[in-house]
Parts: C-alpha cells; structure tokens; sequence
C-alpha cells in the first residue's frame, strides 16, 4: 500500500503543472453531467405539471350571501365553487369557479319568503280565556 501511495505522490509532483491546467477542464467535466441532470429534473417537473388533469368532480361551494335584507328571489346571491377531485381519483388541479348565482333566503324577522317575497308574518290570533 505504501509503494501505491508513494508511486501517486511521485506522479503528482512531476505533474503538477499539467494537473494545474487540467483542473478547470476538468471541473466543467465533472459538472457538466449533474447540469443534465438538473435540466432533466426541470423538464419532467414541467411536464407531470403540464400533464396534471383538471379536476372535475367533487364540488365544494361556500355559503350563499350578498342578498339584500328582505329579499328572497331566485338568483339573489353568489358564491364560489371549487372542483376538488376527478372521476378517477388521480390528483388534480383544483377548478374554481367564483360569483355563482346561488339562493339565499335573506328576509328579517317576522317575515316569510312566500312566491319569492318576504311577507310579513300575520301574528297569531289572541286566545281568549
């Protein structure tokens, strides 16, 4: 083992000045594979994002709101919708939709939505004893 050790120094010394010149060839060499690498790396990243389906399934909506006090009418309110899932299972970009028409029953109370109006509530009759 000690004459490979020596037989190594010896080489080095009597090549120094080669070895000097080499290194920053030899640099770019060594470096060269781990850029294709990172380049790859970058491009199948690129394509599993671009490959990622949308989703289409699994509606989640927030609550509806926006209507005006007293106003029970269809198409009164909006809310937004994401789609969460595919059919398949597979992951996927969430879809958002956002001010969907929604439903809101907004009347005060004492007042009933009746015909798409709020109408206020007839008090109860008095009982007589």
């Amino acid at each position: 083992m000690t004459d490979l050790l020596k037989k190594v120094q010896t080489f080095l010394k009597d090549n120094k000045d080669k070895i000097l010149r080499l290194l920053p060839v030899l640099l770019i060499v060594l470096a060269l594979p781990l850029t294709v690498i990172f380049s790859l790396n970058q491009q199948n990243f690129k394509q599993h994002a671009a490959s990622t389906p949308e989703c289409n399934n699994g509606l989640v909506c927030t609550i509806c709101s926006g209507a005006a006090t007293n106003n029970c009418s269809y198409g009164n309110g909006t809310q937004s919708c994401t789609y969460t899932t595919t059919l398949g299972g597979q992951v996927c970009k969430p879809v958002v939709f956002n001010n969907v028409i929604c439903y809101q029953i907004n009347c005060s109370s004492g007042y009933s939505c009746t015909n798409q109006t709020c109408i206020k509530t007839a008090a109860p009759a008095a009982r007589l004893p």
